[in-house]
């Protein structure tokens, strides 16, 4: 092989291997994926009991800081980005062979074949059998050294040179060495560990009620906080709920400790739990985090504690007349330190009265009238009124009663004596319906009463049938006007009967038409008896 064609087949080969070392110069280098996802914000939500999980059980919502690529970092998220390594090559072309007495060419090509800059790149040369030609390539110093500085990616240099050789040397060698610095800068940042609690609790606490409490724990800072502790002291006449079912009991009934360990960076940690209220009305929560380094947070929460308390006071008549309608005023206060809500008043109604007037929003059922009242504010008064009838004749309970709800309710009761009324039925019958001429017979009115209360004056009279027959005798006292037996007026007690008899002797053939009447104070009108027969033979 001639040695031009040794030449073409040697940068052949350079070319090459420059062309397969470079790397993509337009692909980005895409860092690691970490999993870290930025902080988002967390909005608190209403304070109820907890549902869903344990009272008192600690949850813990990942936010955790985006970091940086560092040593502290390491552990944490794995092996940070690298930089790309740099590689820089050197190809020295010179002929195989070359007349002796003739400058030899040289060609010194230095490459940059990676995906990074190179930086402080230095050629160096040495020759053996010859030296090069001073100033060429121009200022090139005799030391063979050449100073390229940074190299970016894809960048190449080339360096010509000849070569004289030396006189009686059978060759000349060419050696060639390129270096380049490769490094990689890390920074720590000093971060101060942020350690924060906050306590919140409801605006509005109730004594009848469970207490929701929250509490949050968040790491502010850029670094984990380690060997945290949460320490929660109540106010005296409050307990921690009968159902908590975590954390370890403090030195005393008010106190109570949760161990929270290791939290994150940007990690919260979030405890939820219930109090009592028995003897306080005032709150006051003190929220202690100690962690490893002496690291504390501290924050207090306080809130006034109502009660709720109602009372109704009911009035009405101790006593009505007949027929008239008992009125009923029920007057409902609120007599605590909170807003009552949606209270339900009921006013009885007893099974023998009826109702008969109602104040608005007043809802009949069978045995009750109820209203609702939307809101009453501390020491705010409402009232509603109902009227009652009864013929009864007896003393009733009437009742009105106050209810809010969790326990708070109150009733009162006042009596009412309702009259009676008389209900008079009158019968009438003979011992034997024919009745001989000259023979006696015998008339039975009967009058019984029905109603609740006594039948005064009751007066009954009989009207006998003119000359068909002759009165004989009367029980009890009567009188006789005209052809009109009238007896004395008397008192029928409630479910008692009367008896009024009426002896006659026949003394005309044919039919006989007696007609009684009946009347009594309190009746509308006399109350007539259908006429009775007798036959007179």
């Amino acid at each position: 092989m001639n040695r031009r064609m040794k030449l073409a087949l040697v940068s052949l080969v350079l070319a090459v291997a420059y062309v397969v070392g470079q790397q993509p110069l337009e692909q980005p280098i895409t860092p690691p994926d970490t999993g870290i996802q930025p902080v988002q914000h967390l909005e608190f939500p209403v304070m109820t009991r907890p549902r869903g999980q344990l009272n008192g059980q600690l949850m813990s919502q990942q936010n955790p800081i985006p970091v940086v690529n560092s040593a502290e970092n390491f552990s944490i998220i794995g092996m940070p980005p690298q930089p790309p390594t740099p590689a820089v090559s050197v190809a020295v072309l010179v002929p195989s062979d070359h007349p002796p007495g003739e400058d030899v060419p040289c060609t010194i090509r230095v490459s940059n074949t990676s995906g990074g800059d190179a930086h402080k790149v230095e050629v160096r040369a040495e020759i053996i059998g010859g030296q090069a030609v001073p100033q060429n390539p121009p200022g090139a110093p005799n030391a063979l050294s050449w100073k390229f500085g940074t190299m970016k990616t894809g960048a190449s240099e080339k360096i010509e040179m000849k070569i004289k050789p030396t006189v009686g040397s059978p060759s000349v060698s060419v050696k060639a060495f390129v270096s380049c610095e490769h490094g990689q800068i890390v920074k720590t940042n000093l971060s101060e560990r942020k350690l924060k609690v906050k306590t919140e609790l409801p605006k509005v606490a109730v004594a009848e009620e469970p207490i929701p409490v929250r509490v949050t724990i968040r790491n502010d800072g850029r670094v984990p906080i380690t060997g945290a502790k949460l320490t929660q002291t109540i106010s005296d006449g409050f307990e921690f709920h009968k159902d908590i079912a975590t954390g370890e009991r403090g030195k005393d009934a008010l106190q109570r400790n949760w161990k929270i360990g290791t939290i994150a960076p940007g990690e919260q940690k979030v405890l939820q739990y219930l109090l009592t209220a028995t003897k306080g009305r005032s709150l006051g929560i003190t929220s202690s985090v100690d962690a490893d380094n002496k690291l504390q947070a501290n924050d207090t929460a306080s809130v006034s504690v109502g009660e709720s308390q109602l009372r109704v006071n009911l009035t009405g008549n101790s006593k009505t007349d007949a027929n008239q309608t008992a009125y009923y005023e029920a007057e409902v206060t609120n007599t605590g330190t909170t807003t009552l809500k949606n209270i339900r008043v009921t006013g009885t109604v007893p099974d023998d009265c009826r109702l008969m007037r109602v104040t608005f929003g007043g809802k009949d059922y069978r045995d009750m009238v109820t209203w609702t009242i939307d809101k009453l504010a501390p020491g705010e008064r409402q009232t509603v009124r109902w009227g009652l009838q009864s013929t009864s004749g007896n003393r009733r309970q009437i009742r009105a009663i106050a209810e809010a709800g969790r326990g708070v309710e109150h009733s009162s009761m006042i009596e009412t004596l309702f009259p009676g009324e008389a209900n008079l039925h009158m019968q009438s019958e003979f011992d034997n319906p024919k009745v001989d001429l000259n023979r006696t017979g015998l008339l039975t009115v009967t009058v019984k009463n029905n109603g609740t209360a006594a039948a005064t004056n009751v007066r009954v009279s009989v009207v006998l049938p003119k000359d068909v027959v002759g009165f004989q005798q009367a029980s009890p006292t009567s009188k006789q006007v005209g052809d009109t037996i009238e007896f004395e007026p008397r008192t029928v007690a409630a479910g008692k009967v009367e008896k009024y008899t009426i002896t006659f002797k026949g003394q005309q053939i044919g039919g006989a038409w007696f007609r009684m009447k009946m009347s009594a104070d309190g009746l509308d009108r006399p109350i007539d008896s259908t006429q009775k027969y007798v036959e007179i033979r």
